[in-house]
């Protein structure tokens, strides 16, 4: 009976039952059944094995110095801990049953044995090797959650509730992480979680892991689920809760009736439509809600000329002293770019001081674009970043997606600035030899002309259509409407200024560096002059030939450009740079 008991719990083997055949003491016949229950326990052991080893090295794990690596998987302990808690518990209690109705029988019957353990043979095998699959695979987060779901689904009905129980151990965990991110403040995140920290210094930016979701959230519950989250942690930064209106007082009350909801749906196998169903008026509520305490917290169309003031370089006399620190020091430029250096701030700080005009330390810093290199010119990689205490005030009005777009537009004028302040320099300093140097002076002449134009019309445009944002502004209801308000107008502006437009985008790119060109030019050199000029003219045939093909794009600009038809019969000249005269 003992050595029954003991084969049950893995510490025996097969031979010693070979030898009670042998000298028959045991019918060769019940070896079959033997050899079941010796697996049987061995099954077991080495679960108990698999489990004690993953502690082990889990622990050890916290107990190092200085560890760096990834702690211990909530999921897994909590999958362990809940088999730990049901087969395993209830394997162990049928063999102390076992050894209980053994004792008060007179002979021990292998076959009543074998029939009454049999229902934990297939359990314990499965078992087994889903911890083999999590525990060999390394699993973490969601794929622990996902390996435990596939299990389940393929158990028949008498063991479905056992693994059902592993997927919602799970999902309490995966409750957990949710009702830490939807908290009105921020929280340490797991590392499990599908939610992380885009910056490990800077906790007011999120990024959505995609490997980490579940597959019953999916990337568009995901995409809610941080929105809600943001939005929430928003309010809870914006308006304190005892002095909150009654329209933040509701919300905060259907927040916490939604996360208690949630709760409910993961304590039971979850269907993907429930929870679809709540996340789907979880986000459109408090979207629609917290329009109104945040805008009027924000001031809405002050926050929104804090863009155009910047991005779009409506302060013009700053972004002009910056152009001109740029172009009298000739060493800064000699700063090789790179997202870590800080003399971008300095330099914007400096040219705010010569400007008088220092409010921009609480709005916006200059820096180093991510993708900085040293191959590239300082122009071409600096951008603007909203400091922590904008982020913190009006932050959530503008995605990430549409600064890194308003960055974009902010090269482009930065670069027609400085283009724009060269030329002028050159062309007043050449205009005093025009007599001598004709050809060169017809030649600034006419870029000169070109790049005023060019500027003069992104300032027509700018102009328009930040006066279409304050008017639009009044019909905007929604911080979803905001968002599409804010993307329709980015694009109108893109589509104005031809980011959009590929071939057109790349000439203007072009005729730009061909300014910046200019400052290491020898202009006491005919044939760089000519070859400078024939260029240009190659340069300005191709874009009146595409200006052509997008007439309705371009109309306005080349309209400006074509005064008195001198681009019109440039297209149309011979390739020769005798008898220029400027526009």
């Amino acid at each position: 009976m003992q050595q029954i008991l003991l084969s049950l719990l893995g510490y025996d083997s097969k031979n010693i039952w070979r030898q009670l055949v042998s000298v028959g003491s045991l019918r060769p016949s019940t070896m079959i059944y033997v050899n079941t229950l010796v697996d049987l326990g061995a099954t077991f052991r080495r679960l108990c094995e698999q489990m004690e080893n993953y502690r082990s090295a889990s622990m050890e794990k916290v107990l190092e110095e200085n560890s760096i690596g990834q702690k211990p998987s909530a999921y897994l302990n909590a999958v362990l801990g809940e088999l730990e808690a049901t087969v395993l518990l209830d394997y162990r209690n049928a063999l102390i049953q076992l050894d209980n109705d053994l004792k008060s029988e007179s002979a021990c019957n292998i076959v009543n044995i074998f029939y009454r353990i049999k229902p934990y043979r297939f359990l314990l095998n499965s078992v087994s090797a889903m911890c083999q699959d999590l525990i060999g695979g390394s699993c973490r987060g969601a794929k622990v959650l996902e390996v435990v779901h596939r299990w389940a689904e393929i158990m028949p009905l008498t063991h479905k509730h056992i693994f059902d129980g592993l997927v919602i151990r799970c999902q309490l965990v995966l409750f957990e992480q949710l009702e830490r991110w939807l908290s009105l403040s921020a929280h340490w995140m797991s590392d499990e979680f599908f939610i992380q920290p885009k910056d490990a210094c800077q906790s007011t930016s999120y990024k959505i892991v995609k490997e980490m979701i579940p597959s019953f959230i999916g990337d568009v519950m995901a995409e809610k689920i941080l929105y809600i989250g943001l939005k929430i942690k928003e309010i809870g930064e914006i308006v304190e809760p005892a002095n909150c209106s009654s329209d933040f007082a509701d919300l905060l009350s259907f927040h916490e009736q939604s996360i208690r909801r949630l709760h409910e749906l993961m304590r039971r196998p979850l269907s993907d439509t429930r929870l679809q169903q709540l996340f789907d008026r979880w986000h459109s509520c408090v979207s629609r809600r917290t329009w109104v305490p945040i805008s009027s917290k924000v001031e809405l169309e002050k926050e929104c000329m804090k863009i155009a003031d910047y991005f779009f370089q409506q302060k013009g006399k700053l972004f002009d002293q910056l152009v001109d620190i740029l172009l009298d020091n000739s060493l800064v430029k000699e700063c090789p770019p790179s997202a870590s250096c800080t003399l971008p701030g300095k330099i914007f700080d400096l040219a705010a001081d010569y400007a008088r005009h220092t409010a921009h330390r609480n709005i916006v810093q200059l820096r180093f674009c991510w993708r900085a290199s040293e191959d590239q010119s300082w122009l071409s990689c600096l951008e603007l970043e909203l400091v922590s205490e904008q982020i913190r005030s009006s932050g959530h009005l503008f995605l990430p997606n549409v600064i890194s777009r308003c960055n974009e537009i902010f090269r482009f004028l930065l670069r027609l600035r400085y283009s724009h302040c060269l030329l002028k320099r050159l062309w007043l300093s050449q205009s005093k030899n025009a007599p001598s140097d004709r050809i060169t002076f017809s030649f600034l002449n006419v870029l000169h002309f070109i790049i005023s134009t060019l500027y003069d019309y992104q300032a027509n445009v700018i102009r328009e259509q930040c006066h279409n944002l304050r008017a639009g502004l009044q019909a905007v209801n929604s911080s979803e409407a905001f968002s599409d308000f804010m993307d329709t107008f980015i694009y109108k502006l893109e589509s104005s200024l031809f980011i959009l437009s590929p071939d057109l985008w790349l000439l203007i790119d072009q005729l730009m560096f061909t300014c910046e060109c200019l400052e290491g030019f020898d202009f006491s050199e005919p044939t760089q002059i000519s070859c400078a000029w024939d260029a240009l003219r190659e340069l300005m045939k191709s874009f009146f030939r595409q200006g052509e093909k997008d007439k309705e794009k371009v109309a306005q600009l080349l309209a400006m450009l074509n005064y008195n038809e001198y681009f019109s019969r440039l297209v149309h000249s011979a390739p020769s740079s005798d008898g220029l005269s400027g526009p």
